[in-house]
């Protein structure tokens, strides 16, 4: 009847509008090729002029791991009796490796390294938050000071408690804090650069460093003092500021489910108060987080 031929009718337009239209999931999972062709040619350039050989050979001499010519482009790396402990993912029989990807294609033996390779990734680990490196003296050239003062560099690291399930990175990254503080509890980070101290920097022997810090204990710990009341002052902002990005990113989601169960009554209030907890949970994340001194030098002027 009637009702069936206008029915058919109006499935047919349906059927045809749906195949004009566009299938987005479809755009979204298919290859594009001028953007898939740059990411390539990117990729590329990156493996052409990776730093990564350079980066890890002076890993392996920091922390004692003995690197040897195995072929070309191939290197045999293992332990030695210097080593401090034992270095992440290196077997006792050592382990053969290279940086170069056809090699590591049509030689199964060797481990072909990359930025996201797992003995990479320990390596920065170690480095980061081993404690070989987190004290040192130097002298350095500054005319803001008088030749033979001393100066603190402190360098402090902020961050939440690591919660995977409510990415608390995400709201709080891993933050530095440096400060450069004088006799006098003045603040140089500004005029004394951690650049201009590398280039203007001149090693001091380890005794002639010992008898510094002996002589001078009384103000480099009074330094230290007023660098952690910097760390301490500097604090409740940053913590203000990832409270504030937490409540836009979660509110917005909540209000978004609020609104959608008011015409869709299969959201359910579990997922708003999901976000709700999460929000609740970041916040007293975010709360707890102090700053940690993680590294210090001190800075003879000349």
């Amino acid at each position: 009847g009637p009702l069936l031929r206008r029915t058919r009718a109006l499935a047919d337009e349906l059927t045809e509008a749906m195949h004009r239209g566009r299938d987005r999931l479809l755009e979204y999972n298919s290859c594009r090729p001028h953007i898939a062709n740059a990411l390539r040619d990117a990729a590329l350039e990156q493996d052409r002029h990776s730093q990564l050989a350079e980066y890890m050979e002076a890993v392996f001499d920091c922390f004692g791991v003995d690197t040897e010519l195995h072929s070309a482009g191939c290197f045999i790396i293992h332990p030695t009796e210097h080593m401090q402990g034992s270095f992440p993912g290196l077997p006792d029989d050592g382990l053969t490796i290279t940086y170069d990807r056809g090699i590591a294609l049509a030689f199964e033996d060797a481990q072909f390294l990359s930025w996201e390779h797992p003995l990479v990734i320990a390596s920065m680990d170690l480095a980061l938050a081993g404690e070989n490196g987190n004290a040192a003296l130097t002298a350095v050239a500054y005319p803001g000071v008088r030749p033979g003062t001393l100066l603190l560099e402190c360098l402090y690291v902020l961050e939440a408690a690591p919660v995977e399930s409510l990415q608390s990175s995400r709201y709080l990254p891993p933050t530095t804090l440096r400060f450069v503080i004088d006799e006098n509890g003045r603040d140089h980070q500004h005029k004394l650069t951690h650049l201009l101290i590398g280039r203007g920097c001149t090693p001091v022997d380890a005794d002639t460093a010992a008898r510094i810090v002996r002589a001078r204990n009384t103000q480099i710990r009074a330094m230290m003092q007023h660098a952690d009341k910097a760390a301490h002052a500097q604090t409740p902002a940053i913590l203000r500021d990832a409270r504030q990005r937490a409540e836009d990113l979660l509110s917005k989601e909540i209000n978004r489910l609020q609104a959608l169960r008011l015409v869709n009554p299969s959201v359910r209030e579990a997922e708003i108060e999901f976000y709700r907890r999460q929000l609740a949970a970041l916040g007293h994340i975010i709360d707890s987080a102090t700053p940690r001194m993680d590294a210090v030098r001190v800075i003879v002027a000349t």
